[in-house]
């Protein structure tokens, strides 16, 4: 039980700092990790971010608890809009492939 716990939580520090990288402001990212957003409006960027994490970071299909962090790149493409900066921290940070698996 305690890995799959480490695992959550290497996951979710992983996501924060691609929030952080992003938004560089401390008090913004820690708002954007910390609530569930209300309403999705930037829905080209959320879908970019989404797509892409899934696709190079933390494929949904393997990793069954990465979808949860779905909510923060939706919080994080409300702030910035451009899916750009996030798609770029992605392919720096999962440039070597997926980085997690069994995460459950």
């Amino acid at each position: 039980m305690q890995l799959y716990v480490s695992k959550r939580d290497n996951l979710t520090s992983f996501v924060s700092d691609i929030v952080q990288a992003v938004v560089p402001r401390r008090s913004v990212a820690h708002t954007i990790m910390q609530k569930k957003p209300a309403r999705i409006t930037a829905i080209d960027c959320h879908d970019a971010a989404i797509k892409a994490f899934d696709r190079e970071c933390a494929p949904f299909g393997e990793n069954p608890n990465a979808i949860t962090m779905a909510s923060f790149l939706a919080n994080l493409c409300e702030i910035v809009r451009d899916p750009k900066p996030i798609l770029e921290q992605i392919a720096v940070k999962c440039a070597d492939g997926s980085k997690f698996t069994d995460v459950l």
